[in-house]
């Protein structure tokens, strides 16, 4: 099933024709609004097939998950003592687990969300370890002084 949203003037009236009002699916996004196909601009697309729907939203949330954990990882092997990107690393992480939610996770299986929510808890529990060795460094540094 598809649907075909046409917008075309008619004697200088703009008139929009809905061939189907609701369907249940997933928007594909565009990055200029429409999609141009066969010289129509197509301004919506929606997905009904749902191992189509689950590899669209893997891929693009897979993408995300790989840039976060270079991210992640980038920290934990600097010499950075900034508070910032320790904030940052920890904003970041939230900004995807809540992105997850809100938009994705009725697309992905179970066992995908689980084993990136594991990863992340580790990631976090690493960063905090890393943040804290900092601190007491830090403490001790300056009671030596």
């Amino acid at each position: 099933m598809y649907v075909v949203n046409k917008s075309y003037i008619n004697n200088n009236t703009l008139i929009e024709i809905n061939d189907i009002l609701l369907l249940k699916g997933f928007l594909l996004p565009s990055k200029d609004n429409y999609f141009k196909i066969k010289n129509n601009n197509i301004s919506n697309i929606i997905i009904t097939d749902k191992r189509l729907i689950h590899s669209i939203i893997y891929k693009k949330v897979n993408k995300k998950y790989l840039k976060l954990i270079k991210l992640l990882n980038k920290y934990l092997e600097s010499d950075d003592d900034g508070d910032d990107s320790f904030n940052k690393c920890l904003d970041e992480m939230e900004k995807f687990r809540i992105e997850i939610k809100e938009k994705y996770r009725k697309y992905l299986l179970k066992e995908e969300l689980e084993s990136m929510s594991y990863n992340l808890k580790n990631y976090k529990k690493l960063l905090i370890d890393k943040n804290n060795t900092k601190s007491i460094n830090s403490i001790l540094n300056g009671r030596r002084r």
